[in-house]
């Protein structure tokens, strides 16, 4: 066995080419997948982007529903941004 970028590798120096950026195999560091190390070793997914989520939080109706959300709104207006809002 041998230590290589943090790992300890059971296989002959032929194969070492898998192992990615800081020592992580690219299965794992984005080029299959986008999967992160917890703490625990266990990998899992980071985040699951949702459209619907975003547009209630941060979208022109919920802008519009408050006071800070117009003046908002009205300043990118004002600046001449072509999208006010994410949706």
């Amino acid at each position: 066995m041998s230590l290589r970028r943090g790992l300890w590798i059971s296989q002959p120096a032929a194969i070492l080419p898998i192992f990615g950026y800081f020592g992580v195999p690219m299965a794992f560091n984005g080029v299959f997948g986008r999967l992160v190390e917890r703490d625990d070793g266990q990998m899992h997914y980071p985040h699951r982007n949702s459209k619907i989520k975003r547009a209630r939080k941060q979208g022109f109706r919920a802008r519009m529903r408050s006071h800070t959300g117009r003046r908002l709104i009205n300043r990118k207006r004002r600046h001449g941004f072509r999208k006010i809002s994410v949706c």
